[in-house]
């Protein structure tokens, strides 16, 4: 039986990205064999607020609660569809992502959730000399492969291209209001990841078909902007408990990450330090990590001297 999507489309003061969003959808929906309702949610506060041109027949809620779960939660609450797709403001779709959509929950029909492949789309700027693909998932960007299958062990989606089963929420309830981002004071996040772990992983598939380029703004192209999406993906893990990691694990692995660096570089002033390298990059976000679980004890290491 060939589902009926609902896609969703949460946005916060993205009004110079949300056009090419839509556009790329309403393409996409004008070629599939119809059935599709698309919501857009404005969360954006009033004062920033400006009007959104629509396509065809989208519609628009707007949502003055702050929240990209509140978001969400609204977007499952205003749309009829069977299975209820999530995409990000900056991320378009490619051509035949509604078909390859509805074709991956037929031949998976256990799946609950079907996330897709996210490309980065980057800006036309030189990457730094630090960045390497390891990175792309804290901007929510995955490739995992040609398979339509089921996520392994350590595997995620992203919740810029993710598709539920209405049946998930009816069963787990809907998104927590303490996780994802509010506004752009904190990069807070886990939102879908905590509910994917209600779900249980057999029943998460990865849909290579499914796909988006998402947009990257060049100012998360810094150094500075990955520090503060690692501190926050601590703090969500720790909201969501979702570590796995005991304290004195955590511990140990600071220590002996800190004893692989050249002495001039251990300290605490390694972690503000401008990296030279991927791999400098790759031990400092792990630092930043480890520390911001050390602090929520109340207690940060002090490794200086």
């Amino acid at each position: 039986m060939t589902i009926r999507p609902s896609i969703v489309i949460c946005t916060y003061d993205r009004y110079d990205v949300l056009p090419l969003c839509l556009e790329a959808l309403s393409a996409d929906v004008a070629s599939s064999a119809g059935g599709v309702e698309v919501l857009i949610v404005d969360n954006t506060p009033p004062a920033k607020r400006r009007e959104v041109d629509l396509f065809d027949d989208f519609k628009l809620h707007i949502a003055d609660r702050p929240g990209l779960s509140n978001a969400r939660n609204i977007g499952v609450r205003e749309t009829s569809g069977d299975v209820i797709v999530f995409l990000d403001d900056d991320a378009t779709v490619h051509p035949g992502f509604i078909s390859a959509l509805k074709t991956g929950f037929d031949r998976a029909p256990q799946a609950m959730v079907m996330g897709g492949k996210t490309v980065p789309a980057f800006p036309d700027a030189t990457p730094p000399a630090w960045f390497s693909d390891k990175l792309l998932g804290y901007l929510s960007c995955i490739d995992l492969g040609a398979e339509l299958r089921p996520l392994k062990q350590g595997e995620f989606v992203v919740g810029a291209n993710v598709a539920f089963r209405r049946e998930v929420f009816d069963k787990h309830g809907l998104f927590d209001v303490a996780l994802g981002r509010t506004g752009s004071k904190h990069l807070l996040s886990n939102e879908e990841i905590e509910l994917l772990h209600k779900v249980g992983l057999d029943y998460v598939f990865y849909n290579p078909h499914q796909a988006v380029d998402h947009h990257i703004p060049a100012g998360r192209l810094s150094a500075q902007w990955f520090r503060k999406r690692v501190y926050w993906q601590a703090i969500s893990d720790l909201v969501g408990d979702l570590t796995y990691i005991t304290l004195k694990d955590a511990l140990s692995e600071y220590g002996a990450l800190q004893m692989r660096l050249p002495p001039e570089k251990r300290g605490l002033g390694f972690l503000h330090a401008e990296p030279g390298s991927p791999e400098e990059m790759q031990t400092q976000m792990r630092l930043i990590y480890l520390s911001a679980l050390f602090a929520a004890e109340g207690f940060p290491p002090l490794a200086d001297g």
